[in-house]
């Protein structure tokens, strides 16, 4: 039997599936960026970093929808802001 999680414990477990799958995405991503982008322009890594995310995310998980909120860029750095939702999941006890 399956015990129904505590509004503490789902957001626990939410957030542990989020880290994990964005560990994942880095490692992935920092792969890819080293095979196919390498030498690219500063000026274009964000979009090709924001691009490159949207897609990983639709290849790894149907039911993580990720749009591209904000992007920002500095001497050396990127910061790129997504926003995420996960369709709905029906828990049903055994």
């Amino acid at each position: 039997m399956t015990d129904v999680l505590t509004g503490k414990e789902d957001v626990q477990r939410i957030l542990t599936y989020a880290e994990s799958v964005a560990k994942e995405a880095r490692k992935a991503l920092t792969i890819e960026f080293g095979q196919k982008h390498k030498g690219i322009p500063f000026s274009a890594a964000a979009k090709t970093l924001q691009d490159s995310l949207l897609a990983w995310f639709n290849r790894r998980d149907k039911n993580v929808k990720v749009t591209p909120s904000s992007v920002s860029t500095g001497p050396g750095w990127v910061r790129a802001v997504f926003r995420g939702e996960a369709k709905n999941v029906l828990r049903n006890p055994c």
